[in-house]
């Protein structure tokens, strides 16, 4: 059996690295091999090698691999999907066709993913759900809960995210939780607050003066910021030149975020 899992990854990655195969060329080698196929699939698309623009493809195989099996809708592939989505930069080109994929193919069996988020811990992956959730426009109770939760834990897109999913009808739990969110001198706390704000600003909901001083308060607080950011970042650049940062590694900037989604 192994070899005949050599024997389709080998086929997969001539047909995905040819300069003249078309994607339905590639489509046509793979359903010649049928269901044999998706645990290569799998592999490749984890394979981090392959994602180095010097390697076979030039590091758009494991894209693609990842594509390919949300559109051939393995059910059984949304998890390690979504630990591969949640490592890419959601900056990329290919980032909101790679999501809208997985959203496909989260609708085949929303409770699917939604068991998964109950089992998962890491933040990226949790974010990268409650996105996909959103695009899945189900309307499952459990999602609900989940938007409300992550509301009340001021993450980010909460705000939007159940606004999409209820209408105004969010709006008192939405005020609720701006109301009881603090500026502190936390770096990049309050993206939360900001967020919330056009959110509510998008359902016509015109804030009260306090609420108004507070949003102040933090954007007088994030230019102080930025400031420090911008000459701590001019220090740092010799440094990044040096010693390579990694995507996953912190970010030299102090936010306590990963590389990926802050100053890459």
């Amino acid at each position: 059996m192994l070899d005949l899992y050599k024997s389709s990854k080998t086929k997969i990655i001539e047909a995905l690295d040819s300069d003249t195969n078309t994607y339905e060329d590639v489509l046509t080698t793979l359903d010649s091999l049928g269901k044999r196929a998706n645990p290569s699939l799998i592999e490749l698309m984890q394979d981090e090698s392959l994602q180095d623009p010097d390697s076979i493809g030039l590091g758009s195989i494991p894209l693609l691999a990842a594509r390919i099996l949300c559109e051939r809708k393995v059910v059984e592939a949304f998890e390690p999907i979504l630990k591969f989505l949640a490592t890419l930069d959601p900056e990329m080109e290919m980032y909101p066709d790679m999501i809208a994929s997985a959203t496909i193919l989260a609708r085949e069996d929303i409770s699917i993913p939604i068991d998964l988020y109950f089992r998962t811990t890491d933040e990226d992956e949790l974010d990268t759900m409650r996105e996909i959730f959103s695009l899945s426009d189900s309307k499952d109770p459990r999602i609900y809960d989940i938007f409300v939760e992550a509301l009340n834990n001021h993450k980010p897109m909460s705000a939007t995210y159940l606004i999409a999913f209820g209408g105004t009808q969010t709006k008192d739990i939405i005020v609720a939780a701006l109301d009881s969110f603090e500026v502190t001198d936390e770096l990049f706390s309050d993206y939360f607050l900001f967020e919330t704000q056009e959110a509510l600003e998008s359902i016509g909901v015109e804030l009260s003066p306090i609420q108004k001083q507070k949003i102040e308060q933090a954007q007088k607080k994030e230019r102080i910021k930025f400031d420090l950011i911008s000459k701590l970042s001019k220090k740092r650049m010799s440094e990044r030149k040096l010693n390579r940062i990694g995507r996953n590694d912190l970010c030299p900037c102090d936010s306590g975020k990963k590389y990926k989604k802050c100053c890459l």
